[in-house]
């Protein structure tokens, strides 16, 4: 037996044409919620930056298996690099290199320009945060030389003024 589900929602032999097959959507109301069908989900929409994000990264994935389920739950996808990861010292991958991995003459695309053009609004100004992020990255780096150079001079006049009592502190690992 059938459990109807009381959201106003005509049963599906009620004479709308093709109606378990998603034809008759102008004569059901807004908000069926039919057993047949499954619940509806009422949230947002997905964007169009969303289905560039989700669509390839599932598709490069087993997403049907249980290891590939729980590698697509881990994947972690972000804008531009935010606020916990611009301080942590960042890798390249040789394997990953477009120069290494596309042969001459073949086309490629940047993923922020394919999105902005299917309707993104961010992509100018996640590329005015990167131009700041990387001007502040280069002064933080310029900074952290010069402090690296006075640390290298201080120890070096360290070591002539105290060369004679670092000898007594060695056998002691002081």
């Amino acid at each position: 037996m059938r459990k109807e589900s009381g959201g106003g929602c005509p049963p599906p032999h009620a004479g709308t044409v093709g109606f378990d097959r998603g034809q008759g959507a102008a004569q059901r109301p807004k908000g069926c919620r039919c057993q047949m069908r499954g619940n509806l989900h009422v949230g947002r929409t997905r964007s169009p930056e969303d289905e560039v994000h989700a669509v390839p990264s599932q598709t490069m994935l087993p997403h049907k298996t249980k290891r590939g389920a729980a590698a697509l739950a881990r994947l972690k996808a972000y804008e531009g690099i935010p606020a916990p990861f611009d301080k942590i010292k960042r890798m390249v991958i040789p394997d990953a290199l477009k120069v290494l991995r596309l042969q001459k003459g073949h086309k490629h695309c940047l993923l922020g320009r394919l999105s902005s053009e299917v309707g993104w609004n961010h992509y100018d100004t996640i590329r005015e945060l990167e131009k700041k992020r990387k001007e502040r990255a280069q002064v933080a780096y310029e900074r952290k030389k010069q402090l690296n150079k006075l640390r290298v001079k201080a120890e070096k006049t360290a070591e002539e003024k105290l060369g004679s009592q670092l000898d007594v502190l060695d056998p002691v690992k002081y």
